[in-house]
């Protein structure tokens, strides 16, 4: 990661947040409820740590969800720039996730990776699953959202952005939190929220539909071996 340390520090000016214009906030907070909400901790003042927070999409939805003892690290300056300035300043710039951590003496009850793991070098991500593990709490929750591979997007996905190191299927996910010593792992598709407007509910509809005929693509192609998810993003959740 420190060999991107340009492109992480002009993450948002070098199209993200171009990508990620604050009107779109609402919608995403919505499929962090869709997705999320039942993962969360019953304590509102159970302490949690966004980590790669970016614009602080999770941190506004968590802030909305009355949680009160938050807090996001990133290792670039203008994401923590950003959130000061729009979302809530308990941001902390990082140089180095591990680094942080080991420094850290809080222990959490959620830990969250939202599109950060597929930016690690595939050889520090064990290392650093492993310094997230040491400052959980037991029964502490691990949530990480990354690419599939296993979509037809994921090709493009792994390379569309520079600082993209790695990709992952739901088997190979599964793999690493299980070599950690994470117990309950649980994978599936992150889901988009549903709407009333008409052009929404026929893309959702139509997505549908193309899951069906890629299924059948892969069952003709590797049979019974084939992926079971075929979103273009996975959601794992792994308790300690």
């Amino acid at each position: 990661m420190a060999g991107h340390k340009k492109v992480f520090d002009r993450f948002l000016s070098t199209g993200f947040q171009q990508s990620n214009p604050l009107s779109s906030l609402e919608r995403i907070i919505r499929e962090y409820d869709v997705n999320y909400s039942k993962f969360l901790p019953k304590n509102k003042s159970a302490k949690i740590l966004d980590i790669g927070c970016g614009m602080g999409h999770f941190l506004y939805y968590l802030e909305k969800k009355g949680f009160t003892n938050f807090e996001g690290i990133d290792i670039g300056l203008e994401q923590i720039e950003f959130c000061r300035q729009h979302i809530t300043d308990r941001v902390r710039h990082i140089k180095d996730i591990s680094g942080y951590l080991e420094l850290c003496s809080k222990l959490f009850d959620l830990i969250i990776m939202n599109d950060v793991i597929e930016h690690i070098p595939r050889a520090k991500i064990i290392p650093t699953l492993e310094s997230i593990y040491k400052k959980m709490k037991d029964n502490g929750t691990l949530i990480i959202k990354t690419g599939n591979a296993a979509s037809l997007y994921g090709f493009f996905l792994r390379y569309i952005d520079f600082t993209h190191e790695i990709a992952f299927t739901e088997n190979s996910l599964y793999q690493v939190l299980k070599a950690i010593g994470f117990t309950k792992i649980e994978i599936f598709p992150y889901r988009s929220s549903w709407s009333f407007n008409p052009k929404r509910i026929l893309w959702l509809l139509l997505q549908r539909i193309w899951f069906f005929i890629l299924n059948n693509i892969y069952f003709i192609e590797v049979g019974t071996d084939r992926p079971k998810i075929l979103s273009k993003l996975l959601v794992a959740v792994a308790q300690k």
